[in-house]
């Protein structure tokens, strides 16, 4: 019996020690993968640290570069305002040459260390900077000025009673996206190779008077340009969607003027606020200097006074006391009194704050969050032709917290001018001027397979086609790439009939539109059938 007990002790023995074993094998494993993570993260962070240290070295280099071509510019401003006092130099001195010329002097002489010229120099570039204080009286003046009547000059000023916010604000914003471009496939060894650029531009909301014609439902929205390119003869062509315009690619500051406009109308009325309880102080006023006569002032002798006694003067001193106490006491309650209008004169100078927006509704429950701007997403879907290019644009609302709310998608048949005139032997349009897309059609729905634009031809044809639903109408447009011919044609004899006999290929939005839409009028010209034709929208 001692002998099975034993074994049992035995087994048991080997067992605890195969299962530390096993757990001290797993420790040292995640031991070694966080040693190992580790490491990893130091050699990361090493790397970065490099990085950046090669990043600021040349951001160092760059700067030096950028100040010393800064300088050399300046310079050369300089030399030109010398230049343009010559007679038949053909120069104009200007301000920037003449703030040149006084930099450039000004450095010469602190480089000479000359006092005087540095003076001289400094003096005439402030003389225009100078507040509005009394003009300070020569050595001579003030020998020969009598100290008890001193006599004080005032220069020029033209200080504004209030500040007005706006000043420095500009009406229009410049902005410098970032273009992203995907090379764009040759159908022609005679077309020059094209590049297809997208970009945003950031347009504000509506305000004070002043509105973005792009931004989405008066919301401030990202708007998608894109933009198609190539060099033809050494000159370099490009066409933009929307249509080129001052106001898409330098969007109005409405949200800034209004800001500055609500700022100057409140700097308005505390300066109102300050004349009225006489806070305000005239900076173009001279200041004056009381002047006291120490020979007129009421020098109160009691020498010839009667005598009184201690009692009859205590009672005096003591009545006048508090007849002072009494003033000082009235003067604090005014002044408190006109503090207080004067706090509340201010208060209401404050601009109002609109009412936030409701989150639930009359049973409350609560409100979807309504859309804090918009932002489009442009992207290339297939290019059918030379020049030809089928451009999706997807509409996206979102609320303050960058959350999609709700998107819609519009999908567009554009044509660069440039590529078509050289696909079909024409001139090109001005490589001066950005010129715009053509907008064939715009499409609300298009027909897709397997979540791409299909281009597969009509029954009976064998163009590549695009076929669309457009304000309740299904169009169709088929796309050549023959030579000298026209890239885009309209068909609309065969678009019902094919959506009809192959309902299944189609959506039934199609099918639907079909069956209300009436045939096309006999006689009348195809090429003018389709949605938007000729347009350029925004």
């Amino acid at each position: 019996m001692s002998r099975l007990r034993i074994t049992s002790l035995a087994v048991a023995l080997v067992a605890l020690a195969a299962c530390s074993s096993a757990e001290r094998e797993k420790k040292e494993q995640e031991a070694a993968a966080a040693e190992k993570k580790l490491a990893e993260s130091r050699a990361f962070r090493e790397g970065l640290e490099r990085e950046k240290g090669l990043l600021g070295k040349q951001l160092a280099e760059t700067m030096a570069q950028t100040d010393a071509a800064r300088t050399a510019y300046f310079r050369t401003l300089a030399a030109a305002s010398f230049l343009a006092e010559r007679e038949g130099s053909g120069l104009s001195l200007d301000t920037e040459m003449s703030a040149a010329r006084s930099g450039f002097q000004l450095e010469e002489a602190a480089r000479q260390k000359d006092g005087k010229a540095i003076d001289a120099l400094v003096t005439a570039l402030l003389d225009g900077e100078r507040p509005c204080v009394p003009a300070p009286a020569t050595q001579t003046q003030e020998d020969d000025a009598e100290p008890e009547e001193p006599e004080e000059a005032c220069g020029p000023c033209e200080a504004p009673a209030y500040e007005d916010a706006c000043v420095d604000i500009p009406r229009q914003l410049s902005q410098w996206p970032d273009w992203a471009c995907d090379a764009v496939a040759r159908e022609d060894a005679a077309l020059p190779s094209a590049v297809f650029c997208r970009a945003t531009f950031e347009h504000l909301a509506p305000a004070s008077g002043e509105e973005s014609p792009y931004a989405v439902e008066e919301l401030p929205t990202e708007v998608a340009v894109v933009r198609a390119a190539f060099v033809h003869e050494g000159r370099l062509y490009a066409s933009d969607w929307p249509a080129p315009s001052a106001d898409l690619y330098h969007p109005r500051n409405s949200t800034g003027l209004a800001e500055c406009a609500a700022t100057t109308e409140q700097n308005a009325c505390v300066h109102q606020c300050d004349v009225k309880f006489n806070r305000y102080e005239d900076p173009c006023a001279c200041s004056e200097r009381d002047h006291y006569d120490h020979d007129d002032m009421d020098d109160h002798d009691d020498s010839d006074a009667p005598e009184e006694s201690s009692e009859v003067r205590a009672a005096r001193r003591a009545a006048e006391a508090a007849e002072a106490a009494a003033e000082e006491a009235r003067q604090r309650a005014e002044e408190a009194a006109e503090e207080l209008s004067y706090r509340q004169c201010v208060a209401e100078c404050e601009p109002s704050q609109p009412e936030p927006a409701p989150t639930e509704d009359a049973d409350g429950n609560p409100l979807p969050p309504p859309p804090a701007s918009a932002k489009q997403v442009a992207r290339l879907e297939a290019t059918p032709a030379p020049g030809v290019f089928v451009v999706t644009v997807e509409t996206q609302m979102l609320a303050a917290n960058g959350t999609a709310l709700e998107s819609s998608a519009s999908t567009l048949l554009l044509e660069s001018p440039g590529l078509v005139a050289l696909w079909t032997g024409e001139e090109p349009p001005d490589a001066d001027k950005l010129s715009g897309f053509e907008e064939v059609a715009r499409f609300d729905e298009v027909l897709r397979q397997d979540g791409k634009v299909s281009l597969a031809p009509l029954p009976g044809r064998k163009e590549p086609a695009l076929v669309g639903l457009s304000d309740g109408k299904v169009y169709a447009y088929g796309f050549s790439t023959v030579k000298g011919e026209a890239p885009v044609s309209v068909l609309t004899d065969a678009v019902c009939e094919a959506v009809e006999s192959q309902s299944k290929r189609f959506p039934a939005s199609f099918l639907e539109a079909c069956r209300k839409q009436p045939p096309p009028a006999a006689g009348v010209d195809a090429g003018t059938q389709g949605p938007g034709a000729g347009e350029v929208t925004p």
